[in-house]
């Protein structure tokens, strides 16, 4: 389920955006996958990338990422015969580098931070069917995408919103993907996904009070977003909220897809209708995989000697970590509220903003973003802040924070950072922060840490 379940939204990706046709065209080798982020299992290589060096040989080769794909040894990408579908493993998934960067045996549930997530999607031929994700109310990351001008009919138009949306998919960070169809444009920090019982709510908001209510709305959503144009999939659209322009971006997105392909059968994802939750696929395959990522553990830590780890417990104690961070794998659930994460974020609030429901512009004096946490809460009706997260693996998840802000351990707990920073709980001296890094480098839930 987790490494090679599409339900079916190769039809999306390939048939609708594109991506096969793309690949094709662009004469898209291995070596360009790999450039972007995307990772090889090398277990399943074939014999002529086995006896070559990475980056040579059959990897300079545009007809042989199709063999690899069809090997099942892209990581994320599935081949479903002249198609190419997306699972859970293109973000959740990566190597151990063992045979060379990129490329190695797997480990699933790291977040990839290498990935390039926009920028594979924008090889897509119709990369603009991922519309809803992308900047268009002028107050998220990147260009601002303007879909007002209607395509229908008019190819010069669509062309010019084709290459919009990439300059957009472009802009968003390595490891980050937005995964909140609000026409916002808000890629937020790929999160790992171990040990996922007991640990809820899900996501960086606590949005999803179960884990398989998170694992469907990225295959039903995120993964498929054609569901959001049909009558149950509205809602996930921040209820049709108005955009710039005149109408709804249920209604500019409709209109798109109609402009690709007027006989589109809509939703795409092999999904039933399910009421207020929109859409909903296998609750046996949800279950599978939810009993997978309930076992699923970060691969062993690098040996730290017991007097270190005492140490770094000792500064965690004292420091207070344990009061949000239980010292196990499970969690407390707790929501911070964001004005007690980040005292220092002041942000402003523009007219654009208020006719869409309360989003917020960047801090500007930190650059610290928050428009996932403050539409999710008045989504949802509850508290915006951040779900405390668990600490397994937490060493292999750099940078850190959901908008991936601070690159490391050590920058994390530095007072450097300064006392009005978003999360403000630092260790002052250096002895003791290297303690305590050593401590979570050694957290990996086989043990207690």
């Amino acid at each position: 389920m987790f490494r090679f379940e599409t339900f079916g939204n190769e039809r999306f990706w390939s048939d609708t955006l594109g991506l096969a046709e793309g690949f094709a065209r662009l004469k898209i080798t291995p070596n360009a996958l790999l450039a972007v982020g995307v990772q090889f299992d090398g277990d399943k290589l074939p014999s002529d990338f086995r006896r070559s060096d990475v980056g040579n040989g059959p990897y300079t080769d545009p007809r042989a990422t199709r063999r690899l794909l069809d090997a099942n040894a892209v990581i994320g990408l599935a081949a479903r015969g002249g198609r190419i579908g997306v699972t859970c493993a293109l973000c959740h998934s990566r190597t151990d580098d063992r045979i060379g960067d990129g490329v190695g045996r797997r480990v699933d549930g790291l977040p990839n931070t290498r990935l390039q997530v926009g920028a594979l999607i924008a090889w897509g031929e119709r990369s603009r069917a991922y519309l809803p994700f992308l900047n268009l109310v002028g107050l998220g990351r990147g260009p601002r995408v303007n879909p007002a001008a209607d395509p229908r009919g008019d190819a010069r138009a669509a062309a010019r919103l084709e290459r919009d949306v990439d300059a957009a998919l472009r802009a968003w960070p390595p490891g980050q993907s937005d995964v909140v169809p609000d026409g916002v444009g808000n890629p937020t920090d790929i999160m790992p996904v171990f040990n996922l019982v007991d640990v809820g709510p899900y996501n960086w908001d606590g949005f999803f009070p179960e884990a398989a209510d998170a694992h469907n709305h990225f295959f039903s959503i995120v993964l498929d977003p054609t569901t959001l144009v049909a009558a149950t999939g509205t809602a996930f659209l921040s209820m049709g909220a108005p955009i710039a322009w005149e109408g709804t971006l249920r209604g500019a997105y409709d209109a798109l897809l109609s402009a690709i392909d007027p006989a589109m059968t809509k939703p795409r994802v092999t999904a039933e209708r399910s009421g207020a939750l929109g859409f909903r696929v296998s609750g046996e395959d949800l279950g599978a995989l939810n009993a997978y990522l309930a076992r699923l553990l970060p691969p062993p830590m690098a040996d730290v000697d017991e007097p270190t780890i005492d140490a770094g417990r000792r500064v965690f104690r004292a420091a207070g970590c344990n009061e949000c961070h239980l010292e196990s794998p499970k969690t407390t659930g707790a929501i911070v509220p964001l004005g007690e994460l980040a005292p220092g974020y002041a942000p402003t609030l523009g007219d654009r903003a208020i006719a869409f429901g309360g989003a917020l512009q960047d801090d500007p004096d930190t650059g610290y973003d928050d428009r996932l946490i403050v539409m999710n809460a008045e989504w949802r009706r509850g508290k915006k802040g951040y779900k405390v997260p668990q600490l397994l693996g937490v060493a292999l998840t750099a940078p850190y924070l959901h908008d991936g802000s601070v690159p490391t351990l050590k920058a994390l707990f530095s007072p450097d950072r300064g006392l009005r920073a978003p999360h403000p709980y630092y260790v002052v001296h250096s002895d003791e922060r290297a303690d305590l890094v050593a401590f979570l480098r050694a957290w990996d839930g086989r043990a207690y840490p």
